[in-house]
């Protein structure tokens, strides 16, 4: 466990960098952390609590709007990533932490927590990217830790809860997120209506015996206009199946999202109305199980529901949402940073609104959430370097035969773990083949591995009577 203070900035207060500046046995784990949490994570609504939580011991934490961050102690300092990899060290609230991780004998430390600010009133995800800024306040931050991930070099990782959160207040008291232990459900419902209802918090998360995590969160209301919809199948034909709906963006559309939920005893009536309206499209579009949406003029406003809403994937990278032009015909031109809204259901048609952007624009959920703000396509990535090419030519019976070995650094994996560091391509022709291109692809993290993997394939290919020609 280790940071590089070299390969830092300085930014306001406080040092700020990539995940390059973590030792390797750390640098890839706020976002495998991430992951692994929103896996574990159930996203319901309190209407739902009574039939979707059960037990005898439940641990309800106030759930924070801030930054999820891992934060690393190392005996002496403290410091923190984020999942999308940026680092940062020096700022007030570590110091603090490590201060007290040192009285308390703590040699080495790793926990998870929301970086929030001190403030009356909710705390928002934009109040703390403000405070991150340049000219932000970062002495406001502060840190509320809910989970251990290893301490003193022994792992906490499928520890029950009622054994870490302990430990956790125990360490950090005034740094541990606000949490009650209760023994039934309408306990449960109590603290959700005093912190959420009265209070306004974000929501609750809900840690029961078994090891579930629930988010428990109010319902959001949305609404959009209805672009297209899927017609049922089979025995449900001339019938509504979906919804694809989206936000007004300027002369624009944000395609948002599509709900399924339509009333039976409306699905009919549903699909004779918005059929006349049917209008051409260059963009094809599918349901979740793959029927083609039939694209409409956009006149109809509906208002849905959801529970949750994500701006980023797993791995830290923006949920992107298709915008689309209509005129004549809808057509697709670009795609930006977006949303993507968690348990939807449709609720009702919205007579008394237009599609226009100010009865339906995306600021209705861009006011609730943290919207990447910078965001580089892949046409703006780095290029990939060729590290090596070697093709050998051979001709035998009026055959030709060429066989080509490629290595190429491709400098993206750092900015989008779709990328691999390293790849190896090896292509086999030869005109004689019933199948005359043959291709195999190997990646590695790792130069040395990626170069013996190509040394092996050229050893076991080329043999003699092969000329090296490139």
């Amino acid at each position: 466990m280790k940071l590089d203070k070299s390969l830092l900035s300085a930014r306001n207060s406080y040092l700020e960098g990539h995940k390059d500046a973590l030792s390797e046995d750390i640098r890839e784990l706020p976002g495998d952390f991430k992951k692994s949490l929103s896996n574990r994570f159930f996203a319901i609504t309190s209407p739902q609590i009574d039939s979707r939580l059960s037990g005898k011991a439940f641990h309800v934490s106030r759930k924070l709007d801030g930054h999820m961050q891992l934060v690393f102690f190392d005996g002496n300092e403290a410091f923190m990533c984020g999942r999308n990899g940026t680092v940062r060290s020096g700022l007030g609230v570590l110091d603090k932490i490590a201060s007290t991780l040192k009285a308390k004998k703590v040699n080495s430390f790793i926990g998870a927590g929301e970086l929030y600010i001190r403030k009356d009133g909710r705390c928002r995800v934009y109040d703390v990217t403000a405070a991150l800024g340049e000219k932000g306040d970062a002495d406001s931050l502060d840190i509320a830790f809910f989970d251990i991930l290893e301490l003193d070099g022994a792992s906490f990782r499928g520890v029950y809860y009622n054994e870490t959160y302990p430990k956790l207040h125990e360490l950090l008291p005034q740094n541990t997120v606000e949490t009650k232990i209760v023994t039934s459900i309408a306990q449960v419902k109590e603290i959700y209506e005093n912190w959420v209802t009265v209070e306004k918090s974000e929501g609750i998360v809900v840690r029961t015996e078994d090891g579930r995590i629930s988010k428990v969160k109010p319902e959001i209301s949305l609404d959009a206009v209805i672009i297209g919809f899927a017609e049922g199948i089979n025995e449900k034909r001339g019938r509504v199946k979906s919804f694809l709906f989206a936000f007004r963006r300027g002369d624009n559309y944000q395609v948002a999202g599509k709900v399924g939920n339509i009333p039976e005893s409306e699905r009919e009536g549903w699909f004779t109305r918005l059929s006349e309206l049917k209008t051409e499209s260059l963009w094809i579009e599918t349901d979740n199980e793959g029927i083609a949406f039939q694209f409409v003029s956009p006149e109809i406003v509906i208002e849905v529901k959801c529970n949750d809403i994500m701006t980023e994937t797993s791995t830290g990278l923006p949920l992107m949402n298709p915008i689309v032009s209509y005129g004549e015909q809808w057509k697709l031109e670009y795609s930006i940073p977006g949303a993507k809204f968690i348990n939807l259901v449709f609720e009702r048609e919205r007579t008394d609104k237009t599609p226009v952007e100010d009865d339906i624009g995306p600021s209705q959920y861009e006011n609730l959430v943290e919207v990447a703000s910078e965001y580089k396509p892949v046409s703006e990535y780095p290029a990939s370097e060729i590290l090596r090419r070697e093709v050998y030519r051979k001709t035998a019976a009026g055959k030709i035969m060429v066989q080509k070995f490629m290595v190429w650094e491709t400098h993206k994996n750092d900015i989008d773990k779709r990328f691999p560091a390293f790849v190896f391509h090896y292509t086999d022709f030869s005109s004689g083949r019933a199948e005359p291109l043959k291709k195999e692809i190997r990646i590695s993290s790792s130069k040395d591995q990626i170069m013996e993997i190509a040394d092996s394939f050229i050893a076991e290919n080329v043999k003699k009577g092969w000329e090296k020609v490139g």
